[in-house]
């Protein structure tokens, strides 16, 4: 793995209610960045995250996983957040370390009770947040149904950058109003073939570009004057004007996926690549005196530890982000907390199991 700094990296946490497809979209991102040769399931016990046997036992998330992909010469730290209620203090400790959460919906079952507690703790942290319509290859998926319930339910403001051609079981196309273009998948592993829109297609896609178009300059006054003396805006004004919708949680932005199958994912990683905020960009970490730590290489370094656990031949492991500073094998650091030394004995990038 290549050294990244800090503006070439992006830090998620993939948020939803039980059951929305989170380990599985995240074994699709692990795949699309050879991070994995081939992507493992829920059912055969083999993904990178649920790898414990109580996980095993009962096909579900009980604990948040630490993961990576590299894509596009970026490294996007991700961490796999158990659903359920049950287990939200990994959900609390995880979205302090993340810039951005990516909440999923199954296009069953569209807004969730635990879409409602989630979106309630981005909005206790302040976190922007884009929205992943997945399993649109179900049988009784609705996109149209799902995105209904967000609009009635959630307090920021939903625009399609992306709508499904054939949901249902034969699922494998969408089209991108922000790109014009519409992707259709050959197989279930992430490759795609990039077309123009039908004819048939052509009204609805115009009419969602216009008012993706028409989201992305409301947040910036240039865009908005630019808006009305071009009637449009080019992709990379699009972008910015989304960026900054999205760090203000003014837009949430609604992508439609199936990550069983790897379809959208690529398309995913690209836009938090492009438009969601990075450790530079986020809101800077607060001490407990409410002191600002801003992100900086050269300075003293700081770490958050959000996560330990015990791991078996090895003993006590910790998870942390470095919010200031560099951090290396052997040096020695000052737990704020008790203000004794901990030194570093042996650093690890983990992804998941491995």
């Amino acid at each position: 793995m290549k050294n990244y700094s800090a503006k070439e990296i992006k830090n998620i946490v993939l948020i939803g209610a039980p059951g929305t497809g989170k380990t599985t979209l995240a074994e699709a991102m692990a795949y699309e960045g050879k991070v994995i040769d081939r992507r493992g399931s829920i059912e055969t016990n083999n993904t990178l995250s649920d790898n414990t046997d109580i996980e095993h036992e009962y096909k579900r998330s009980i604990y948040s996983t630490i993961l990576f992909t590299e894509f596009m010469d970026r490294k996007l730290n991700i961490i796999d957040c158990p659903g359920s209620d049950d287990f939200c203090g990994s959900l609390f400790s995880a979205f302090k370390v993340g810039d951005v959460g990516v909440c999923l919906f199954n296009a069953q079952n569209g807004w969730e009770v635990g879409s409602e507690i989630q979106a309630r703790y981005a909005r206790a942290l302040n976190k922007p947040v884009i929205g992943v319509i997945n399993q649109l290859d179900a049988d009784k998926a609705s996109f149209e149904a799902t995105l209904d319930s967000i609009r009635a339910a959630s307090r920021v403001k939903p625009v399609i950058v992306q709508y499904p051609v054939n949901q249902g079981a034969g699922f494998d196309a969408f089209i991108d109003v922000l790109l014009m273009k519409m992707y259709r998948f050959k197989d279930h592993d992430g490759h795609r073939e990039e077309l123009e829109i039908p004819a048939s297609e052509l009204e609805r896609a115009q009419a969602l570009n216009k008012e993706l178009v028409e989201a992305a300059a409301e947040h910036d006054e240039a865009l908005m004057e630019l808006y009305f003396e071009k009637g449009t805006l080019t992709q990379d004004d699009i972008r910015n004007g989304l960026k900054i919708g999205l760090a203000n949680r003014e837009v949430l932005p609604i992508f439609c996926t199936s990550g069983k199958r790897d379809i959208g994912t690529k398309r995913l990683m690209e836009f938090i690549i492009n438009v969601a905020p990075g450790p530079l960009k986020a809101p800077k970490f607060l001490t407990v005196e409410g002191e600002e730590v801003a992100a900086d290489a050269e300075q003293p370094a700081v770490a958050f530890v959000f996560k330990s656990q015990l791991e078996q031949h090895i003993g006590e492991i910790s998870y942390f982000r470095v919010i200031r500073g560099r951090i290396a094998e052997g040096m020695e650091l000052v737990n704020a907390r008790t203000g004794n030394k901990e030194k570093l004995s042996q650093l690890f990038a983990v992804a998941g199991k491995n």
